[in-house]
């Protein structure tokens, strides 16, 4: 079965459940993180909330002190007379937990409680396209040019050790399983002179030459196309309807692993 069919099932389960008065038996397992959520998770979340990311919930261990089940938000702590569901997820009820609040959007306006999740980036302006094509243009060094002006496009972790800048290091960063780590963009795995995994005709950067590298393709294309794939930087699709009532009906049920 595949996901999409065993997303489909779940969710067809979940409106029986809510049409009939009893729901489960001894064959039915109910929604469980490992089987139902950590798939949804992991296609448009866990590239920034992992283990070593500055961002304060690790969704790729949602079990741990720095997790989802039973901690507490930290937009709550921050601001606690705004009465903020206090929990990320709080077991077995879906109507307190934060996270249900960033996947539906229901967040206060003055912006205590964060950007609806996933995280849309923003595209990278024509400005900054200019400035990855004139450092390409004068060889793509690793030089004080590329660190005041190209690297904060990228990104990188800051000193204090809290948060990313930039707009592309959320995803390629080192261990990401992202073919690309841009927080070593000189490196085996990086981007100049590595041969791009997607059009193995091309370098990723090759220097002195902007239109012979594919990194120009991803940042300039407006739309997906057969010869560039995605546009960069990537806006994730919402989470669906369905995949937010199955997250729902997993902390309903308990929130089980």
């Amino acid at each position: 079965m595949t996901l999409f069919d065993r997303t489909r099932a779940i969710a067809l389960a979940v409106l029986a459940c809510i049409a009939l008065p009893a729901c489960g038996g001894e064959d039915d397992d109910g929604i469980t993180y490992d089987d139902d959520i950590r798939p949804l998770f992991n296609r448009r979340c866990t590239t920034c909330h992992r283990p070593v990311s500055p961002i304060n919930v690790d969704i790729q261990n949602p079990y741990g002190e720095r997790g989802l089940v039973n901690t507490a938000n930290s937009w709550a702590v921050e601001y606690p007379e705004e009465m903020l569901d206090v929990d990320n997820v709080d077991a077995g009820n879906p109507g307190a937990s934060f996270v249900i609040d960033k996947l539906t959007g229901s967040l206060p306006a003055n912006g205590h409680g964060g950007a609806p999740m996933p995280l849309q980036v923003e595209p990278v302006t024509a400005d900054e396209v200019a400035t990855i094509t004139q450092w390409i243009n004068t060889g793509a060094q690793n030089d004080t040019f590329f660190q005041m002006n190209v690297r904060p496009i990228f990104g990188s972790e800051e000193s204090n050790g809290l948060f990313f800048s930039g707009k592309c290091v959320f995803c390629h960063y080192d261990g990401s399983p992202n073919p690309l780590n841009l927080e070593d963009p000189f490196g085996p795995n990086g981007l100049v002179n590595v041969r791009a995994s997607y059009r193995g005709d091309l370098m990723r950067v090759k220097p002195n030459e902007p239109e012979e590298s594919f990194i120009i393709l991803k940042i300039t294309a407006t739309e997906a196309d057969s010869n560039v794939g995605a546009p960069m930087p990537y806006s994730y699709d919402p989470l669906t309807d369905t995949q937010v009532e199955t997250v729902r009906q997993w902390i309903l049920e308990g929130a089980r692993p």
